[in-house]
């Protein structure tokens, strides 16, 4: 579950008018939440930016290979060529 401090700090100000009361322990309760969690979200979302930068170059590999086949698989399958490369295919890979 992902905690924001201003979803914290809403929470707290709504029961605060609805009980008219200042709940310590829940106030308490909120800053440590906040104290908490805000610094594992930076932590977690700096580590996860770090590993997609990292990956990025792959992943444009990946990309760009995936954009030449689309098309080439799409013409084999509108010709109904499929037997005939997978005889080929058979071949080069002697099978």
């Amino acid at each position: 579950m992902c905690c924001t401090p201003s979803s914290l700090c809403g929470l707290l100000s709504t029961h605060i008018q609805n009980t008219h009361t200042s709940p310590f322990p829940a106030t308490n309760t909120a800053l440590a939440l906040i104290c908490l969690v805000v610094p594992a979200q930076y932590y977690f979302g700096f580590k996860i930016i770090k590993n997609k930068m990292r990956n990025s170059p792959n992943v444009n590999e990946r990309f760009s290979i995936v954009q030449e086949f689309l098309p080439a698989m799409k013409l084999i399958k509108y010709y109904a060529w499929e037997q005939f490369f997978e005889k080929e295919i058979n071949e080069v890979c002697g099978l």
